[in-house]
């Protein structure tokens, strides 16, 4: 794909997500679309638009108290086919401590739909705040 639609297709998908919109970004996600995260987490996502966008969503409210959350895309760089987004994330985690991180997603396009998504960030840091009590 070229930059500017790369670009605007991941705008679109994270548009969807933050409104709550999920049949719309489900269609912009490839039916065998994989969401790669740390291995240090030790989390399994499934692939395709809804176990990707179920998966986040289930993880997010296990681990996180949303209303507390402040999520700003920081900058959102594209060239051809990649687009990668960093974040800065402020929350509360279920747990009751402060989760403060930056979190870093690479999405590969092709034929209009995400079709890889990694996300990295300091797996250690979410390990120590979020999973150990």
């Amino acid at each position: 794909m070229e930059t500017e639609q790369s670009r605007t297709l991941v705008s679109d998908l994270l548009a969807a997500q933050f409104s709550g919109d999920q049949q719309s970004a489900r269609a912009l996600i490839d039916p065998d679309a994989e969401f790669v995260i740390p291995v240090s987490v030790n989390l399994h996502p499934p692939k395709g638009p809804a176990g990707i966008l179920d998966f986040q969503m289930e993880q997010a409210l296990k681990f996180f108290d949303m209303v507390t959350a402040r999520i700003d895309t920081l900058k959102i760089v594209a060239d051809g086919d990649t687009v990668v987004v960093r974040s800065h994330v402020e929350v509360k985690a279920m747990n009751g401590r402060d989760y403060v991180n930056e979190v870093v997603h690479i999405y590969t396009c092709k034929n209009g739909k995400v079709v890889r998504l990694e996300e990295h960030m300091d797996s250690l840091l979410f390990k120590e705040i979020v999973l150990d009590s």
